[in-house]
């Protein structure tokens, strides 16, 4: 039962603390983008794992679709005749001991940046699971193999055990450090497109009790000075020319409709009660009046 109960918890643990990173380093790599620190924003818990719906559950699913079909595979050849299975294991266990080991070198030497990996960053991490999956299954693979009678101490429960841990450990290690370079190139990615759509996203007028002080080019400041107006409890500062981006925690980042990654600041503003946002379709003009 307490094996069971580990099975389940642990692999629960990895997934939802591998959501968590992914999520913040997606927002890490998605504000910064626009020149702002992700800390501004006081991200949640929550918005860190919604965060991580953007790019991961893809890699995720075909990992676990891999895992599945390798399991299937193992359980095939472990159903198969001794007649069968003796000369496939002794060419099959060799193969994933080789190739494990393999795998597992060349991933150490990319972690300490003798072999480089630009192009694709994930690639240590990967192979650092595959190679460790691939060695428990060789292990596992040469106990059944030897017999009960030539098992002995090497596949004890405290063995088999520690051989257990320390594939985990290994395979979690390899998804943090791929996921790692993932979530940066996908956080990236998503505030690329954000600069690409900013034309067609809604024009932001913001209203504001008191002057913002916003200046960028594009960016208008409309100040009603009608006299009848009570300045404690009318938005007399109005600011056009913008975009919203996103919103978390009590701030709002908003950039300036004509912004680029080379040029121009992005703007964080505090929510509160004596600022409104008005949204309008993108290139039709807004007609304020005071």
């Amino acid at each position: 039962m307490a094996q069971t109960f580990a099975a389940v918890i642990a692999p629960t643990t990895v997934i939802t603390a591998l959501l968590f990173y992914f999520g913040r380093l997606h927002a890490q790599a998605l504000t910064r983008y626009f020149g702002v620190s992700f800390t501004v924003f006081d991200f949640t818990t929550q918005d860190y794992l919604v965060r991580s719906a953007d790019g991961l559950f893809v890699p995720l699913t075909f990992a676990a679709s891999l895992v599945l079909v390798s399991l299937v595979l193992r359980r095939g050849y472990l159903l198969l005749p001794p007649t069968v299975r003796d000369p496939v294991g002794a060419v099959l266990i060799p193969v994933l001991t080789v190739v494990g080991l393999g795998m597992l070198v060349v991933s150490l030497l990319i972690a300490w940046g003798s072999i480089a990996a630009d192009s694709a960053p994930e690639l240590g991490g990967l192979m650092l699971c595959a190679g460790s999956l691939a060695l428990l299954w060789a292990l596992r693979s040469w106990g059944r193999r030897t017999g009960p009678s030539l098992e002995g101490p090497a596949s004890s429960p405290t063995t088999r055990g520690a051989e257990y841990v320390v594939g985990f450990v290994l395979v979690s290690v390899g998804l943090f450090w791929a996921i790692n370079s993932y979530a940066i190139g996908v956080g990236t990615g998503r505030a690329e497109q954000i600069e690409s759509d900013l034309g067609a996203s809604p024009d932001l007028v913001l209203l504001s009790r008191g002057r913002l002080g916003m200046q960028a080019p594009g960016i208008t400041e409309t100040v009603c000075s009608d006299p009848g107006i009570n300045p404690e409890s009318s938005f007399r500062f109005r600011y056009t020319g913008l975009k919203y981006v996103l919103q978390s925690g009590n701030y709002y980042l908003l950039l300036p409709a004509t912004w680029s990654h080379d040029s121009g600041p992005a703007f964080v503003v505090a929510r509160s009660d004596s600022l409104q946002l008005q949204f309008y379709p993108p290139g039709q003009g807004v007609q304020l009046t005071c």
